[in-house]
């Protein structure tokens, strides 16, 4: 794994100090991380109440699930039909297969996008 230091310099972070810090519990990917936080958040809703359509009273779950219906309808419009999108759209198009998967095994775009 190759690294750039402030200076500019190349640095290699070996592969023992790589396995050191996975043992250490070093968090490669926080955003996904995050996002695994909140799908396992909206598992256990779906599990207490039979559904992935939050109630506004849980404000925070039911803002994210909101927020991620509309990254979901971009990802759908941008790779799967190729449409173009440019500036505030593009940037927030934040997915990749792997954060899509997650939400599909949830059953997210059959109950929430109707597709």
């Amino acid at each position: 794994r190759k690294s750039e230091q402030k200076n500019g310099d190349e640095s290699r972070l070996t592969k023992e100090k790589y396995d050191l810090l996975q043992r250490a519990g070093v968090e490669w990917d926080p955003l996904l991380s995050q996002f695994q936080s909140r799908v396992e958040e909206l598992r256990q809703y779906q599990s207490e109440h039979g559904t992935l359509r939050v109630k506004s009273v849980h404000k925070s779950l039911y803002s994210w699930v909101r927020r991620m219906t509309k990254e979901y309808e971009l990802y759908i419009d941008v790779i799967e039909n190729e449409k173009e999108v440019g500036g505030e759209r593009k940037r927030s198009l934040l997915w990749d297969d792997v954060r899509r998967q997650m939400l599909d095994d949830l059953g997210f775009r059959e109950e929430l996008l109707g597709a």
